[in-house]
């Protein structure tokens, strides 16, 4: 007869009908105090969250692997799970195990994936919680993007040449935490940077069924009034959102705001990289980190809510005149009024994230502490409403619009919550007066209750035990202890229910006739306080537009006292902006370096046109300040277009609607692409999406490739985008290619400006300002002896310096020849070493050519004896 096989049990059958059920997610299964994962589950599991990977019947070659974590740390590592991308699926246990007859009743109760969450402990607090879906057809691509949590859905559809540039630079923007992609879209996968990415079916994508879902979701018989029957590809995307959803919910209610376009307001564009490369939202260092972001800088914030806000408007500036205008008015007037600032902060802080308590609520997720917080902001509505009517202006007129009184909905939870509620189902959350039958049933309670709290005076006196006590466990329920030495004293009507080594405990048929009324009326008050709890929520729900609105109008204010707040404490201007085409900044400062830096920072000014200064061809020394002085002026635009103040003494600003950069590369390895493919890529993508109103950003373009490639490509760009038909944008060429300065004998409308140096008695110091003219020379040699380069190599690079600038005076580069040096310090010979490194080209070598040749010069290295310390050259 065959073993019978230890896996296959009705506990592990019942595992794997959920894992059949729930394909692609990790599933959770509750057993006793632990969550246990089973067989690839469990390996995935133990890798993920570094703990233990043991196993089912320990030593048989079919073991199961099994790795658990506790219920109680399930908070700290479900979200390890989730940032990594892995879903999960979460299976309770549904009857207590020591009532089970037979094996415990289990279901899956909630499906967790990134871009799903509604828990306010795993989503981020900065930014929004992005889903996102992308599909594609003939004409392009359709994007939806759906913030669950407060019920946002928008909608893009983008077409010709340059529909995918545009989608991905709005990813870039938005940074969804999860991604669908449609089967004609999955081309899309590696160009995401999520780990959270499913192909779904292309029938969920299908536009037919996605009309039909969403008209069935919102109980309309045509989409036209939401300006969705107009969209293509995008429309299949907000199906295909809709149908996840009603899959991930477990059939719990989807609430979702009516559809709105995303690009219903024009945006300044801000590509990925200028975002980043400007650190708006995140650091340089740690694009996790936002603690040396612009946002950090800016973030006043009294609500979660309005933190969001800032983030989305500064990844998306205004690029239209008028509601720039009006954000900075009332920007303007709050920065000037202390007295109404702290106001507006004394009243927004007890705000909290009502945005998405009203999507909990939608989606009748909500616990006690929402609805409370809910009418906290109903309470404080009016006073806000008041004095937004005393103010002047659209933007204050437009705010005080969003927020209604809500009356209605004020009295319902004034009238149906205690002041502070307390766990839901002891009677501790619904007031009394609103439900006859849960005041009945808390009246029981309270007599009842009140009998057990007068119980010990009462049988103390009644037996004249003064050391007699009334205890409660969990086995016996309410008892009477009494000391074993005074034992001999006890009421005849006692019934001994233990003996302990000091004491004895005793009930009586009144105590359990109290305790079964107590035990009776809380098992009815829950049920009654769930019920009458569950008519409030759904009575909340159906005002979730209101509410939504109502949260809009308290971020923005929010948004608009911290800009006014930053404005005041750090002394910027207000810019002047119009529909010309001039950039014009007076004493311009960059905010972060300021911030960080110690020391005095040296402001700067700029001025860039279409007529005479079109483009500025900035030289000077490496570690001078020409990076920071361009990122400058990229962060002045964003925060005027913001509707910000500016960290300046003054600036004029023509409309841009794009702000290009091209600072800095890094070799993209995972795509095969080298450090110089990646900056001519970007520098493309510049060329040939640029308007005469865009802001061009460029710093050290070709410096990639070989000298002489370099210089004629830098060359070649800044003539394309000085004259190419239409094109003549402003811009900022930094460069260290001298060779580039002659371009203003050229190109009218260039000119030079540098980065000024001051010499002393061979002392080279950078002072960190802007002025006109160019650069002698690069100071390489200097930085490189700033930067700690043993003295011999530092004097070596002088003595080749001013052999390469001799030779270049007297011949053309390919016939420069480099003579043999003088010993200096006896240092050996590295000539040879300078001039393969001239000759190599990096781009042209295969990974095994590149190591045989680095082989090559250690050996020769090494047979040379060394460097001028006696050291080994590095790696040796």
């Amino acid at each position: 007869m065959a073993a019978k096989d230890p896996n296959d049990t009705p506990m592990m059958r019942q595992y794997r009908s959920f894992k059949e059920r729930y394909p692609g997610y990790l599933l959770l299964f509750r057993m006793g105090d632990f969550y246990e994962t089973f067989g690839d589950d469990a390996v995935t599991v133990a890798e993920a969250l570094s703990i233990t990977l043991t196993s089912r019947d320990k030593g048989r070659e079919d073991a199961v692997p099994l790795a658990g974590i506790p219920i109680k740390a399930l908070d700290t590592y479900l979200p390890r799970l989730l940032r990594r991308g892995y879903k999960v699926a979460l299976a309770e246990q549904l009857e207590d195990p020591a009532q089970a007859k037979g094996l415990v009743e289990r279901g899956v109760v909630r499906l967790y994936t990134q871009g799903t969450l509604f828990e306010e402990e795993l989503l981020p607090d900065g930014g929004a919680n992005y889903l996102a879906a992308v599909h594609a057809d003939r004409r392009g691509f359709g994007l939806a993007l759906c913030e669950l949590s407060t019920g946002e859905l928008l909608l893009a559809d983008y077409a010709g040449g340059e529909a995918r540039r545009t989608l991905l630079g709005e990813l870039a923007r938005r940074r969804p935490r999860e991604f669908l992609l449609s089967e004609a879209a999955g081309f899309l996968r590696d160009e995401l940077d999520s780990a959270a990415v499913t192909l779904r079916p292309a029938g969920d994508f299908s536009r037919a069924d996605a009309e039909r879902r969403l008209r069935e979701h919102y109980g309309v018989g045509s989409l036209e009034g939401y300006g969705a029957a107009g969209f293509g590809a995008a429309l299949g995307a907000a199906g295909a959102v809709l149908a996840y959803l009603e899959e991930t919910q477990l059939g719990e209610p989807v609430a979702l705001r009516p559809p709105r376009p995303l690009h219903g307001v024009s945006k300044l564009l801000l590509d990925r990289s200028t975002i980043d490369t400007l650190e708006l939202v995140s650091s340089a260092g740690d694009r996790a980190s936002s603690k040396r972001s612009l946002l950090a800088l800016l973030d006043h914030s009294a609500t979660p809510m309005g933190r969001r806000l800032l983030h989305r408007w500064l990844v998306a500036p205004l690029a239209r005149l008028e509601p720039i205008m009006t954000r900075q008015a009332a920007v303007a007037e709050l920065a000037e009024d202390a007295r109404a600032r702290k106001r507006l902060v004394a009243a927004l802080s007890g705000t909290g994230d009502l945005e998405r308590a009203v999507g909990r609520a939608a989606h009748r997720r909500a616990g006690a502490r929402d609805l409370v917080l809910i009418r906290e902001n109903l309470r404080r509505a009016p006073e806000l409403t008041e004095w937004l009517g005393r103010r002047e202006g659209a933007h204050w007129s437009e705010l005080g619009a969003g927020l209604e009184e809500l009356t209605a909905l004020r009295a319902l939870l004034e009238r149906g919550l205690v002041e502070e509620p307390g766990r839901l189902g002891s009677g501790a959350v619904i007031a009394r007066g609103y439900d006859e039958a849960f005041d009945r049933a808390l009246d029981e309670l309270d007599e009842a209750e009140e009998w057990i709290r007068n119980l010990q005076q009462t049988e103390r006196e009644r037996s004249g035990v003064d050391s007699l006590k009334v205890g409660f466990n969990k086995v016996f329920g309410y008892y009477l202890e009494i000391p074993r030495s005074r034992s001999d004293e006890v009421p005849e009507h006692y019934i001994r229910k233990q003996t302990l080594v000091a004491a004895e405990r005793f009930i009586t048929p009144e105590l359990k006739e109290k305790e079964a009324v107590i035990t009776r009326s809380r098992e009815r008050l829950a049920g009654l306080e769930g019920r009458i709890f569950r008519r409030l929520l759904e009575e909340v729900a159906g005002w979730a537009g209101p509410l939504g609105e109502l949260a809009g109008a308290l971020a923005r204010l929010d948004v608009i006292t911290s800009l006014a707040a930053t404005a005041a404490e750090l002394g910027w201007c207000r810019p002047e902006i119009d529909e010309g085409l001039v950039l014009e900044i007076e004493e311009g400062r960059h905010p972060l370096v300021e911030r960080h830096t110690a020391g005095p920072f040296v402001p700067n000014d700029c001025r860039l046109d279409a007529d005479e200064r079109q483009i500025m061809l900035l030289t000077g020394p490496n570690m001078a300040g020409k990076s920071t002085y361009i990122r400058q002026l990229g962060l002045a635009v964003v925060l005027a277009q913001v509707g910000s103040f500016v960290p300046a003494r003054r600036m004029r600003l023509g409309l841009v609607d794009a702000v290009y950069t091209r600072v800095g590369a890094a070799d993209d390895i995972a795509r095969g692409l080298s450090t110089f493919m990646v900056e001519m890529t970007e520098t493309a993508r510049i060329v040939n999406c640029a308007t005469p109103r865009s802001l061009l950003l460029l710093d050290e373009v070709g410096r990639g490739t070989s000298t002489s490639d370099g210089v004629a490509i830098a060359w070649a760009v800044a003539e394309h985008i000085h004259n190419a038909g239409g094109l003549g944008a402003r811009t900022v060429f930094a460069t260290h290619y001298h060779e580039l300065t002659r371009l203003v004998e050229e190109l009218p409308r260039a000119f030079n400006m540098q980065l000024a140096v001051s010499e002393d008695g061979g002392e080279v110091r950078f002072l960190h300002r802007v002025e006109p003219g160019a650069a002698r020379t690069s100071y390489g040699v200097h930085v490189a002896r700033l930067a700690g380069l043993p003295r011999g190599v530092v004097r070596r690079a002088r003595a080749l310096l001013r052999q390469f600038e001799k030779d270049r005076l007297g011949a053309p580069t390919a016939q420069l020849t480099l003579a043999p040096a003088a010993p200096v310090d006896n240092e050996p010979d590295y000539a040879w070493l300078a001039a393969e490194l001239r000759s190599a080209n990096p781009d042209a070598l295969t990974p095994l050519a590149a190591l045989n040749l680095l082989a090559q010069w250690r050996g020769r290295l090494e047979a040379d004896g060394g460097d001028d310390e006696g050291n080994q050259p590095a790696g040796g």
